[in-house]
């Protein structure tokens, strides 16, 4: 099967011309992907034409290469961030951040075929890759917030899914009182603590059911960060296919927690209610206990 080349060239040219259809109303996505196109046309100087051009025959290399990428999917505040800063640091490896698809895109890669849906995806992450890093023939990271990676596995050619999990009751206290740019993003700051935790505890168990039944390569538990660093630094070993080289990655993990290279809160410390806690821990009673079960069977090791 031919890739389509028109289309793919059509789809990044809207894309490239017109970012604010995709996205529609959507400002945060909207603001990240035109700086990220601005920032290619501003480093490199070339036109719509030939940025579209050379990004499609590096996306055909690349695929052709058989270049994956991995993806890190977790609920958010669990280490995706640092674990990123580690494989690039360790790797030469082209990290994204977290990559999302607008509605539009991912309507089209669904109506495409395969070869072609490929060749777009790869061109669309490519498009939101630092500049310098385009030409490298290196995995690229997507840490997209996704408890089922759906169309991103379906329309990628070669990728390792990797889960993170954290405790969920620790992870929703996080989310729920760390992040206060966030909570007014979402326009519940003035929402009582008691009400926008429970919105908060609603989304963990919606997101861990979901996750907890996509069929993942590998699961990462944020614990081990700390407490196994030896334990993650052989898992990204092997997620980046560089059995060998765990010292590598032991080192640059250690080096990173030491020096804050991560999105981790530093603000003040916040304390939380024991009731708020203890409401947490009643609510995600369930899904904390298949966190553990996935630990007790997955730790250390690959998915089967």
């Amino acid at each position: 099967m031919n890739i389509d080349r028109k289309l793919v060239r059509k789809v990044i040219e809207s894309f490239v011309d017109s970012p604010e259809y995709y996205w529609n109303n959507n400002a945060r996505q909207l603001k990240k992907s035109s700086s990220r196109i601005k920032r290619l046309f501003d480093y490199y100087g070339w036109d719509a034409e030939s940025l579209i051009e050379i990004i499609i025959c590096i996306a055909e290399e690349r695929i052709s290469k058989n270049t994956k990428t991995i993806y890190f999917s977790s609920f958010g505040s669990s280490g995706s961030h640092l674990l990123q800063h580690v494989l690039v640091d360790s790797f030469d490896m082209i990290g994204l951040g977290e990559i999302y698809l607008p509605q539009p895109l991912e309507n089209t890669l669904r109506e495409v075929d395969l070869k072609s849906g490929q060749m777009l995806l790869e061109c669309y992450h490519l498009l939101h890759s630092p500049p310098e890093n385009i030409f490298k023939n290196k995995p690229i990271i997507n840490t997209a917030h996704r408890a089922s990676l759906q169309t991103f596995s379906s329309s990628t050619a070669l990728f390792t899914p990797v889960f993170i999990i954290r405790d969920p009751v620790e992870l929703t206290i996080s989310r729920s009182f760390r992040k206060d740019e966030y909570r007014s993003y979402l326009g519940m700051a003035d929402v009582s603590d008691e009400e926008y935790l429970k919105e908060n505890i609603e989304k963990t168990k919606r997101f861990y059911q979901s996750a907890l039944k996509y069929p993942y390569e590998y699961y990462l538990f944020f614990e081990d960060i700390s407490k196994n660093p030896v334990r993650v630094a052989e898992l990204l070993s092997l997620i980046s296919n560089e059995k060998g080289n765990e010292s590598k990655v032991l080192e640059s993990l250690k080096r990173a927690v030491e020096t804050g290279a991560t999105n981790k809160y530093s603000g003040p410390k916040i304390l939380v209610s024991e009731s708020l806690i203890s409401l947490a821990e009643s609510e995600l009673k369930n899904i904390s206990s298949k966190v553990e079960e996935f630990r007790s069977v997955y730790a250390g090791k690959k998915a089967l």
